[in-house]
């Protein structure tokens, strides 16, 4: 999938359950991740549904907890780990 292609799926609501978003340009890995926060988000509360991690400094159980933790008021969660 292109930059391209994941930003309009993201615009239109239809994202995938998990994205890889790889690249040597950081500018459009970045305008990927922030289109996927914000389709993901969907104007709910960020402090509520959004975790960061740092590969190599979280533990993976941790990552996975808070990828199954059920969002509240919005419809998704974003966890995103770099």
């Amino acid at each position: 999938m292109t930059p391209a292609q994941a930003v309009e799926q993201a615009r239109k609501g239809e994202l995938l359950p998990l994205y890889l978003v790889a690249g040597e340009e950081r500018l459009l890995r970045d305008e990927v991740v922030r289109e996927l926060r914000a389709a993901s988000l969907g104007g709910g509360v960020a402090a509520f549904n959004e975790d960061k991690f740092t590969a190599g400094e979280s533990a993976v159980d941790t990552i996975f907890s808070a990828a199954r933790t059920v969002p509240m008021m919005a419809p998704r969660r974003f966890v995103l780990v770099r």
